[in-house]
């Protein structure tokens, strides 16, 4: 009798254990450097200058981005300005879009995520998430650079749940990562991510946007799978390149 309580009570503490490990896990803030707040770099891990991608749409992205030292009661700001200035083939910057992507974060096979982030401003935006997977050749490494990636999953920009830009106060907003059914295609495409960052642009019209405080936490279930339509829902939005010929941006 003595030793059936005893296995029951291990049962017991190893469930115990694993929920405590389970929920810590999933409250925990998976972002890196997401407040700017490296002594050393406060950008570090974050992308803004896109000249090694030779597109020559963002090619001068660093002329309308900074870090603000403070702004609004907040340290290690980001600001995007968003003007009528001609860019790659005259095109004006409001048009191309200025943006910034995220530190680059493991994504684990099987569940979904929240990025979560404060906004204020006057400027029109997407944002969303990015699945990423490395580029044909080269090794995986942690910490990768973006450049060294290729985009395999788009997420929402779908701003429905923003309730509109405030200039004058911070505004937390989130976007969850992946959606929670995908298509049996969309099974496929998300076995190849690896990685995944944050993306951020004022699009669409002039002004100014700051944003801060970037944070991402596992969320407590996990995507599902099967055919939704006709056409299987193809999330994915860039289809897998030929392979190039490129070299380690670590």
């Amino acid at each position: 009798m003595r030793k059936i309580i005893a296995w029951l009570l291990v049962i017991f503490l190893c469930g115990f254990l694993a929920d405590s490990t389970a929920a810590t896990e999933k409250g925990k803030n998976l972002m890196i450097n997401g407040s700017c707040d490296n002594p050393e770099d406060p950008w570090k891990y974050w992308t803004y200058d896109y000249t090694p991608s030779q597109n020559g749409n963002y090619i001068n992205n660093t002329k309308y981005v900074t870090m603000l030292p403070q702004f609004n009661n907040k340290k290690n700001v980001i600001r995007l300005i968003i003007t009528d200035d001609k860019g790659y083939q005259g095109f004006p910057m409001w048009q191309l879009g200025v943006q910034v992507d995220s530190p680059l974060i493991p994504f684990e096979q099987g569940c979904r995520y929240r990025f979560s982030i404060s906004v204020q401003g006057s400027a029109p935006y997407h944002c969303y998430p990015i699945g990423y997977e490395f580029k044909p050749g080269l090794a995986p490494y942690e910490n990768p650079s973006l450049f060294d990636m290729q985009k395999r999953w788009k997420g929402s920009w779908n701003t429905i749940d923003d309730k509109g830009v405030n200039p004058n106060t911070w505004t937390r907003i989130h976007r969850d990562f992946p959606e929670p059914q995908l298509s049996n295609n969309g099974l496929r495409i998300i076995k190849t991510v690896r990685y995944m960052s944050f993306h951020f642009i004022g699009i669409t019209g002039k002004g100014v946007l700051y944003i801060k405080d970037l944070t991402c936490e596992k969320l407590p279930t996990g995507y599902t799978g099967g055919k939704i339509n006709a056409d299987d829902n193809e999330s994915m939005r860039n289809p897998a390149k030929k392979p190039v010929s490129t070299k380690t941006g670590k």
